[in-house]
């Protein structure tokens, strides 16, 4: 009988040792991937950062920045995405710039091309047929 209780005491202790082995060493924020060295604090501050940029490119009143995405790393804050012009470029880097935390920015905006004029100086998409009208087009004819 005492050799059931030591053996059953051994394999408590033993079950028990395991399942403390068992404990994650993830990270609790969803957000951190496996391979990032910043500090679970640090991407606490990167998100919040991230999340402080969107809300004021959002809440600007002159420019909509709907295409304008925000990534945040260690404090440096990454601006990418389309924009209707320089100065609108400018703005959301100042906006950027604005947010406590901020270290540095990175403005990778690109401003959007203007209508490109075509070889028939037509609206960019639409040509004009080098054809001649149809014969039973209403058209006048041509003098000779």
């Amino acid at each position: 009988m005492k050799n059931v209780i030591v053996i059953g005491g051994v394999t408590t202790a033993i079950a028990i040792a395991s399942l403390a082995g068992c404990s994650t060493t993830m990270s609790s924020s969803s957000s951190k991937k496996a391979n990032d060295e910043r500090s679970d604090g640090r991407v606490v501050d990167d998100d919040n950062i991230t999340k402080a940029v969107e809300s004021k490119l959002k809440s600007e009143p002159v420019y909509k920045f709907d295409s304008v995405g925000v990534k945040t790393y260690a404090g440096i804050v990454a601006l990418s995405g389309f924009v209707s012009s320089a100065d609108q470029s400018y703005r959301a880097e100042q906006l950027a710039r604005g947010v406590g935390g901020v270290n540095q920015v990175v403005n990778g905006l690109v401003v959007k091309p203007g209508p490109i004029p075509s070889a028939t100086g037509s609206p960019s998409g639409q040509q004009r047929s080098s054809q001649p009208p149809p014969a039973n087009s209403t058209s006048p004819a041509p003098n000779n």
